[in-house]
């Protein structure tokens, strides 16, 4: 697990470097296209494939590493479950059947969106395979509050005693095996054919449960199918969001001068159109010692720094502090592709505004 989780983040700040060059350009075309343009669909194809990357970048890291689930905020349970089977029920063959037992006031869970459907897609995909080679099927889906008190909670590993949402995915297949059992959640392990699997569905689906605070079990035997039990610490805040992802916002218009920072030179070109088409006049350096020259000279007025961590020389770190020294209170955004050195929290008690990471899109910068 260290060693792929090793590997995984030493690929993943290159990688997200050349993916927001990718989506990057493709949104900026879009933004240039006629609607009716022949060519408009290939760049949203060219886009969407981008997201696709990375979100699989983001799964190879969940599943790998405990990191805290990304803009996660209190969700409605049920109604996310209701979604996702709205999608997976046309794709699902005639020959098996889907039922759903969905409690109604539902405690809300903190979680991200996209990992929440991730984990039901998953294990419903699973359950598919696991059914495919029967004539008849059932897949059942069960949503409810749940309570532990001191003893059941010891039962799980790493679970506090209080309130908690369950969720249930059960199906009729061919049920799992002990001593496969003991590997289903490790990455890369798999019992499907070639082409039909990758090893990652459920090592994602347990480092998103871990991630949350919660736990994963299975409850299978031999030709009697399987149950995934799946427990969510409950929201003690407010009630949330259903889940329904909301609209995009149009993008901000602004005046300004800014400074962008970044060793690559693609990114640095894209950055400063991204941001011209935005209003901003926009000065650039592809080193924190050419961008800290700006400052010594004082000939310039800087409103706002943005600025890769990532740099030979002088790291984004680096410059920032040695930006503050001589304007302090200067507001600053930090561009990451992959960081485990410098948290957002840390980030922040360095004097950083803004903390995003790549790729990013046009509307999140």
């Amino acid at each position: 697990m260290e060693a792929i989780g090793t590997l995984a983040g030493g690929i993943t700040h290159d990688f997200n470097n050349i993916l927001t060059t990718i989506i990057g350009r493709s949104e900026l075309s879009l933004l240039d296209l006629e609607e009716n343009s022949e060519i408009k669909e290939s760049f949203e194809l060219i886009r969407e494939s981008g997201h696709r990357a990375r979100d699989l970048v983001k799964r190879i890291l969940t599943a790998t590493r405990e990191a805290k689930p990304v803009r996660a905020k209190p969700l409605n349970l049920s109604n996310v479950v209701k979604e996702t089977l709205k999608l997976i029920k046309p794709v699902f063959p005639s020959n098996i059947k889907i039922t759903e037992d969905i409690g109604g006031n539902v405690r809300n869970v903190v979680a991200e969106p996209i990992q929440l459907n991730q984990i039901i897609m998953n294990l419903c995909t699973n359950a598919l395979h696991a059914m495919e080679d029967y004539d008849t099927g059932t897949l059942k889906v069960i949503v409810n509050n749940v309570d532990f008190d001191k003893t059941l909670a010891s039962k799980f590993l790493n679970l506090e005693p209080g309130p908690y949402v369950e969720l249930k995915v059960s199906d009729t297949g061919h049920g799992i095996p002990p001593e496969v059992q003991t590997r289903i959640f490790d990455p890369y392990f798999t019992t499907k054919k070639q082409g039909k699997g990758s090893g990652f569905g459920l090592a994602t689906c347990r480092g998103i449960m871990q991630s949350c605070c919660g736990h994963i079990k299975v409850d299978s035997e031999v030709g009697k199918g399987a149950t995934f039990c799946l427990y969510f610490p409950a929201d003690k805040g407010i009630m949330g969001e259903n889940g329904v992802y909301q609209a995009k916002k149009k993008i901000i218009k602004g005046t300004g001068n800014i400074l962008f920072v970044d060793d690559e030179k693609e990114i640095v070109a894209l950055g400063q159109k991204m941001l011209t088409n935005a209003g901003y006049s926009v000065i650039t350096a592809i080193s924190g010692k050419d961008a800290l020259a700006y400052f010594k000279i004082k000939k310039v007025r800087i409103d706002l720094m943005i600025t890769d961590m990532a740099m030979p020389g002088m790291t984004g770190k680096r410059l920032i502090e040695e930006v503050l020294k001589i304007k302090p209170g200067l507001p600053i955004i930090l561009c990451t592709g992959y960081s485990e050195a410098l948290t957002e929290e840390k980030a922040k008690a360095i004097g950083v505004n803004r903390y995003i990471k790549n790729p990013y899109e046009l509307i999140d910068l």
